[in-house]
């Protein structure tokens, strides 16, 4: 799964796997955070309140920048440990 939107009770989530915590994409997405709102991140997901609470922009940056044969290939490295 390389990205997810989940629906909760309060907030919705954007699952960014690429993202996961410790990945270069990971300082991106937080250096480059530029929603009116703070930043409220779990290991691997973004939780907003409204569309304008998040960046489409630097989340269309942070797709762009893992393409996906890296990322598969990156899922089956952590599969092997």
């Amino acid at each position: 799964m390389f990205a997810a939107l989940a629906a909760q009770q309060i907030y919705s989530s954007l699952y960014l796997l690429s993202v996961y915590a410790g990945s270069p994409t990971e300082g991106v997405l937080r250096e480059g955070w530029s929603a009116p709102t703070k930043l409220s991140m779990g290991t691997s997901c973004v939780r907003f309140s409204t569309a304008a609470d998040f960046d489409p922009p630097l989340i269309t940056e942070l797709f762009a920048a893992c393409p996906s044969d890296e990322f598969v290939e990156r899922a089956k490295a952590a599969r092997v440990r």
